[in-house]
């Protein structure tokens, strides 16, 4: 265990002019610059930042760069419905609960932290992503409660041709129905990803569980719907799966339980460690490699709380003493360089530490105990960390981690 703040990084991050913008407030019921979120998109600056305080608003339109934050404490601002982030060059959402959300066309950092999504929203899934070249989802929770009464037609996540990384989060899809005899809904999918690239990181992954009547006409079980998937892949999408011990796990039914992993496609690959799974379908020339759930290749994890002054960890899983070294930066970037496997997350010219951690076994992390700065005057910054694991290697080079984030609130 190490010890070490990034205080000084704040103030580095000011003198470095990476401060934040004009900071604005949304309150659906209080004094505040404005009632409404959408009122406040439509006015604000792009790069400024609107502070949402908890309440009900309405769904969102969003395609200028800004940064959404509810509070680092306390009940979240709900927005019910679907909002909508389409064409956005850039934005950052965290400590939000939103119904559903829908984000297609961001060429830039795409960060959402700390958010809930609850509901099933017809059209599409409940957080339905495409075309975005850098998402960062991270200790998110997307379950929604809404049960399928017939047939499963939205998964709880959605992802396509998009480079992405899922980092500390929970990913449900939605349980079917139980109720009579005509209702036997499926369990929904948790994610399915169809072309680009991405890492799960630390993420739990659950398919909803199937529904219908246990003891219709006399048949227990006979009336039950199907299982969803944990992970469906497939139009050749590449993942990196690595778990600190987390499951990749179907849904259930009355008396089995459903697939972990289904791949399909020609150039559908998938590398899983440090997972359990439940049992896998691979097909029409999909790959999967898989090195057990105690074996992990590297990641990091920054668990921990957000208000000013508590502690945030930041982890090194991996193999047991292998030492890998984390480089921590104000900006981000996206970047693949050869000699590395995996891709480069932050802006390696605004670097402001380094600090080399080593598990001292599978599944034990080595960790960074980091103090929240104070926030006053900061909301919307963000640091960015990732490691390299100098001796661990693939043919392609150095092992790269997934990038964690912390994002400043109020």
């Amino acid at each position: 265990m190490h010890t070490g703040t990034w205080i000084a990084l704040a103030v580095l991050g000011q003198t470095l002019g990476a401060s934040p913008a004009q900071t604005w407030t949304v309150d659906d019921n209080g004094p505040a610059d404005f009632a409404s979120i959408q009122s406040a998109i439509d006015a604000v600056a792009p790069g400024d930042v609107l502070l949402i305080q908890p309440g009900d608003y309405a769904p969102f339109t969003l395609a200028k760069e800004l940064a959404l934050l509810g509070p680092a404490a306390g009940p979240k601002p709900h927005v019910a419905g679907r909002s909508a982030i389409l064409g956005a060059p850039t934005f950052t959402l965290a400590g939000l609960h939103l119904d559903a959300l829908s984000v297609g066309g961001v060429p830039g950092r795409a960060s959402i932290d700390a958010c809930l999504f609850d509901r099933r929203v017809s059209g599409d899934a409940t957080l339905a992503l495409a075309d975005c070249d850098e998402l960062v989802l991270s200790r998110s929770t997307v379950q929604p409660l809404d049960c399928f009464v017939f047939h499963a037609l939205e998964p709880g996540v959605r992802i396509a041709n998009s480079r992405f990384a899922i980092v500390e989060s929970t990913l449900v899809g939605a349980p079917g129905c139980i109720g009579g005899i005509y209702e036997w809904g499926d369990g929904g999918h948790a994610l399915v990803v169809s072309g680009g690239t991405g890492t799960l990181s630390a993420t739990a992954i659950y398919g909803g569980d199937a529904g219908g009547e246990c003891g219709a006409f006399g048949c227990a079980g006979c009336c039950s719907g199907a299982q969803g998937t944990g992970l469906s892949l497939g139009s050749g999408a590449r993942i990196v799966a690595r778990g600190a011990g987390q499951w990749i796990q179907g849904g259930h039914s009355f008396n089995s339980g459903g697939l972990g992993i289904r791949a399909t496609d020609a150039g559908t690959k998938i590398s899983v460690s440090g997972y359990s799974i439940d049992p896998v379908s691979i097909t029409g020339g999909a790959e999967i490699a898989y090195a057990g759930g105690a074996t992990p290749e590297p990641l990091l994890a920054l668990p921990g709380l957000d208000v000013a002054g508590a502690t945030r960890s930041l982890e090194l899983y991996g193999t047991g003493g292998v030492t890998g070294l984390v480089y921590a930066a104000l900006g981000t970037g996206y970047a693949v360089l050869p000699g590395l496997d995996g891709s480069i997350w932050l802006d390696a010219g605004a670097l402001e530490f380094v600090v080399a951690l080593t598990p001292p076994a599978n599944l034990v992390a080595d960790a960074l105990d980091v103090a929240v700065p104070p926030l006053a005057g900061l909301a919307g910054l963000r640091f960015t960390a990732q490691a390299v694991c100098p001796t661990q290697s693939t043919p392609a080079g150095m092992l790269l981690t997934n990038p964690v984030e912390l994002i400043l609130r109020f």
